[in-house]
């Protein structure tokens, strides 16, 4: 069955690639390394393969956030992976035996979605099935106690892929209103099941916010330079559109600041993934510039 039929926002990994063998190759390789290592330490092997799949898919979600972020640079996503794995390891051994809060994976793929929705990198536009699946994760994130970000995320993502180039109010519309649906399914959920409010409201955390702020800035250089991109559509062979990946970028560095904001340093941990890619990424790009300036 042709993947189109169903999403317009699915990937499916083409082996073809060198880089992506790698990082498949590379998850594996964490999964049973953290497997053996958290299961020998611990003596709980079912936890501790559990937490080491978790591991493992925070690490490809890197790669594949930093993929949508910064489409030009391979490599990058690469280096995402790798330094989201060595901040998990150096993490899990200063927090030995306590155990370190692990990334958010249901997290990390609502806002990978959603960016998929906005910049269309695989140049299709999302389906009707892609709307259900983005505002239905968001829903589900609401009533287990995450952050509403990602309801609101999936929301904004399928009004602004109607609003961006190019555009159609027939989409804008649909997706106002299956987002209005959503939030009221969302509120009716937490009132009923868990007695929770609507919207829940959180302080700031200063100490942690410095950090990510700093990522923030760095990540500014490659928003920036989405006007100059090279890559092109899976699908079509087109290049993709600058507005609709420097808005994907926005949406993202705007969900790991809200995140960020309401939980602290839980929230970094929780979007690890994104961070990882946005300093790579960012990181990235400086140096570039560097060399050129120097060369």
């Amino acid at each position: 069955m042709d993947i189109r039929s169903l999403s317009g926002i699915g990937r499916p990994l083409d082996f073809g690639h060198a880089t992506n063998r790698w990082i498949v190759g590379g998850s594996a390789a964490v999964l049973v390394t953290a497997g053996l290592v958290l299961g020998t330490a611990s003596e709980q092997w079912v936890a501790s393969w559990s937490d080491a799949l978790r591991l493992a898919l925070a690490v490809f979600l890197a790669w594949a956030i930093c993929r949508e972020l910064d489409p030009d640079h391979e490599m990058a996503a690469l280096g995402a992976a790798g330094l989201c794995a060595a901040a998990l390891a150096i993490g899990l051994s200063l927090t030995w035996p306590t155990p370190l809060p692990l990334p958010g994976i249901a997290e990390c793929f609502a806002l990978l979605l959603a960016m998929r929705v906005v910049n269309r990198t695989t140049g299709a536009p999302a389906t009707l099935a892609d709307a259900l699946a983005v505002l239905g994760l968001g829903i589900w994130l609401a009533d287990a106690g995450s952050d509403w970000v990602y309801l609101a995320a999936g929301a904004a993502a399928l009004v602004l892929d109607g609003m961006l180039p190019p555009r159609s109010l027939r989409s804008v519309a649909t997706a106002a209103l299956l987002s209005l649906l959503a939030l009221v399914v969302a509120v009716f959920v937490a009132r009923t099941f868990t007695g929770a409010g609507p919207l829940p409201v959180g302080l700031p955390h200063p100490a942690a916010l410095l950090p990510a702020l700093v990522l923030l800035m760095l990540f500014v250089v490659v928003i920036r330079d989405a006007g100059k991109l090279h890559s092109v559509a899976d699908d079509t062979g087109l290049p993709l559109h600058p507005s609709r990946v420097r808005t994907g970028q926005m949406l993202s560095a705007a969900v790991g600041a809200a995140a960020v904001a309401t939980r602290g340093f839980e929230g970094l941990l929780l979007l690890l993934p994104l961070w990882s890619a946005i300093a790579v990424a960012g990181g990235d790009r400086l140096l570039r510039r560097r060399g050129k300036m120097s060369g």
